[in-house]
C-alpha cells in the first residue's frame, strides 16, 4: 500500500513534515561541513600541483610506511636580518613545499613550482642555490624540483577555490 503525506491525519502529517525538515536540515549541514573541510584542506596547499603531489605521492607513501614524516612548508633561514652602512638588510629564508623523512633515514626536500611562478620569483634560483649549498649538500639531503604547467589563471582559480 502506497501512502502519501496528504493521506495522514493532520497531527501525524505535521510530525512527518517536522521529521522531513529535520532530515533535510541535517543533510544540508553535513554537506556544508564537508565543503568547509574540503576548502580548509585545499587552503593548506598553495597550488593544485602541491595538492596533487601530496595526495597522489606523499599520502600513499605515508600509508605504505615508506615516509615516516612529512613537513609542509618548512622554512630555512639563509641570512639573518642585519644592518650595513646604515642600510637595513632583511632576513632571507628559503621555504620549500615539503620535507619528507623516509623510513630508511633519507631526507628529501620537494619544491613544486609552476613555470609562471618561477618566472615571477626572479630570486628563486639564487635562494634555491644557497639552500642547497647550506642545507641539502652538507646534510646529504635529496632535493626534488617539480615544474608544472599551471598558468596564472589556474593559480588564481585554485586560490579562489574554483580550480
Amino acid at each position: 500500500m502506497h501512502m502519501e503525506l496528504k493521506d495522514l491525519p493532520p497531527g501525524m502529517r505535521a510530525q512527518a513534515l517536522r521529521q522531513l525538515a529535520k532530515q533535510e536540515h541535517e543533510i544540508r549541514e553535513r554537506k556544508m561541513r564537508l565543503l568547509m573541510k574540503e576548502k580548509a584542506e585545499r587552503r593548506r596547499f598553495e597550488s593544485r600541483g602541491e595538492y596533487e603531489f601530496y595526495y597522489g605521492t606523499i599520502l600513499p607513501d605515508i600509508r605504505a610506511g615508506k615516509i615516516r614524516e612529512c613537513t609542509e612548508h618548512p622554512a630555512f633561514p639563509l641570512f639573518d636580518s642585519a644592518e650595513y652602512c646604515g642600510i637595513k638588510l632583511g632576513a632571507i629564508r628559503y621555504t620549500a613545499d615539503f620535507r619528507l623523512d623516509y623510513a630508511d633515514g633519507t631526507v628529501e626536500i620537494v619544491e613544486i613550482k609552476s613555470r609562471f611562478v618561477r618566472k615571477q620569483q626572479r630570486d628563486y634560483p639564487l635562494r634555491r642555490r644557497i639552500f642547497i649549498e647550506r642545507y641539502a649538500k652538507p646534510n646529504g639531503w635529496k632535493f626534488k624540483e617539480i615544474i608544472t604547467d599551471e598558468k596564472k589563471s589556474d593559480i588564481e582559480a585554485w586560490k579562489e577555490g574554483s580550480g
